[in-house]
């Protein structure tokens, strides 16, 4: 039976530093899965961003253990499929095609989603500034009208169906 541990750990050491050239991303696949992270929009515009993000999280996972203990490598945690997956993903990065790339391509930059949910924080703020205690009832005189009229106007249409 292969090992393919060894194989793999060499194949994800590369996908690391190409993340760290690429993409600047401190951390290398750290950094890259928390910029797909960030970019919350991804899975609505790129075909298998969740697919590609749960993957290699999935594969970090396996290269930290295989990091982290030489024992490890003696256990079967990798097969010839994800030494490809991990190879083939490097080559998408290298040749823009990855989830990140594609994202970009389509127009979406991080610095405008940023900006949404700045303004979305900003407007709840808004709205939370806007409720004093006092506003509450701002309205209520006006709200018992529309009650009191509602009431008397339900009671004239039963009075008529009913004669």
């Amino acid at each position: 039976m292969d090992n393919f541990n060894y194989q793999f750990f060499e194949e994800f050491t590369k996908l690391d530093k190409t993340c760290v050239s690429v993409y600047q991303a401190e951390g290398g696949t750290l950094g890259y899965l928390e910029q797909m992270r960030s970019a919350g929009t991804g899975a609505d515009i790129v075909p298998r961003w969740t697919t590609d993000l749960e993957q290699l999280h999935r594969y970090r996972t396996i290269y930290l253990a295989l990091s982290q203990s030489v024992e490890a490598f003696e256990e079967c945690l990798c097969s010839r499929e994800d030494v490809q997956w991990v190879q083939e993903f490097r080559n998408k990065i290298m040749e823009r095609k990855d989830p990140l790339a594609r994202l970009h391509n389509r127009g979406y930059r991080a610095e405008d989603d940023a900006m949404l949910r700045l303004e979305d924080e900003r407007a709840g703020e808004i709205v939370i500034q806007a409720m004093n205690p006092r506003d509450r009832y701002v309205n209520g005189p006006v709200m018992v009208a529309v009650i009191i009229l509602g009431v008397v106007l339900t009671c004239l249409v039963c009075a008529l169906l009913l004669t």
